[in-house]
């Protein structure tokens, strides 16, 4: 029987560090992989369910990558040809953040509840940069999401993705002190952080996916 050194946590985190993928012909390099983390496993084994939670690139749009290009769909095709058994649940809804409310009506800790359970080996959080403008405790609503996943798979791992800048114009400060806001609650909750803005995952606005 073979045996190889994977974990579902570190492989996503790679995927998602080290994915830079052009749709339009545009490329952005890869970052260093922020972790790693392995465990053994027989070929073939079943390494669980990961929840993702997220916005419109979540769920597809021209700059977050659309229908085969999107990077929901390139993470389910690298686990497929990386032989690694994950049952992939997806949940995004355009408009939503931690404290924004999205076109449907719900949220990341809406989608948290409806998306994790007891079987659920990883949690990824994607975004947003619809809290830009949101009134409320971002740090608050951060930490719950985070706890509430926790609360939902406690031996689940965490994985939080920042948001996203993907426009032409300047990034507003303002989404620099989410993101710096973001990474330090992750941090709290000891969840594995990634940070799209350092790594310029989205910068070209050419369909790109990170």
């Amino acid at each position: 029987m073979i045996r190889r050194r994977w974990s579902a946590s570190a492989f996503v985190a790679a995927v998602l560090a080290l994915g830079g993928c052009a749709v339009n012909g545009t490329y952005i390099p890869p970052t260093p992989p922020p972790v790693s983390i392995t465990v053994d496993r027989a070929e073939g084994a079943d390494l669980g369910r990961v929840a993702i939670i997220g916005d419109s690139t979540t769920t597809g749009t021209t700059f977050g990558g659309d229908g085969r290009y999107n990077w929901t769909y390139l993470l389910r095709q690298r686990a497929a040809n990386a032989h690694l058994d994950m049952d992939f649940a997806v949940s995004g809804e355009g408009g939503a953040g931690y404290l924004q409310v999205g076109t449907e009506g719900t949220t990341f800790g809406s989608q948290v509840l409806h998306t994790v359970d007891a079987d659920t080996r990883l949690t990824i959080v994607f975004g947003s940069i619809n809290d830009i403008d949101a009134k409320g405790d971002y740090a608050k609503s951060v930490a719950a999401v985070c706890n509430s996943a926790r609360s939902l798979a406690p031996d689940s791992t965490v994985i939080i993705v920042g948001p996203a800048w993907s426009q032409r114009r300047r990034m507003p400060p303002r989404l620099t002190a989410e993101r710096n806001m973001l990474r330090a609650q992750a941090m709290r909750c000891s969840a594995l952080f990634l940070d799209p803005i350092a790594g310029r995952w989205l910068g070209n606005l050419n369909g790109m996916i990170g």
